[in-house]
């Protein structure tokens, strides 16, 4: 997974943005999603992607490890993705804070 980081989003603007399931339209290869009214995270869980929309700007990642492309879940109750091969541990916006 992409981090926001990299894209200038520190950990603290991150903590604060929603974090919601959504569902695209169309085809797998290529899918449509509603323009979020505000700053905050999607995620697609049927394509594996997570859609961020902050200070104007969309921004979509593959929601996957960049360790070995496994599959990134999100832990509602700890708030942070978590790898489902290794349990690296990332925070809502995909910097990495442990394991792999």
């Amino acid at each position: 997974m992409l981090t926001l980081a990299v894209l200038g989003l520190g950990s603290a603007d991150a903590e604060a943005l929603p974090v919601a399931m959504i569902a695209g339209a169309g085809a797998a290869k290529e899918r449509r999603y509603a323009l979020p009214p505000g700053d905050s995270v999607n995620i697609d869980r049927d394509v594996s992607a997570i859609l961020v929309r902050y200070q104007n700007r969309v921004y979509a990642f593959a929601l996957a490890c960049p360790h070995e492309n496994a599959a990134v879940k999100w832990l509602k109750k700890d708030n942070q993705f978590q790898c489902t091969k290794h349990d690296s541990v990332y925070t809502p916006v995909g910097v990495y804070t442990s394991g792999h």
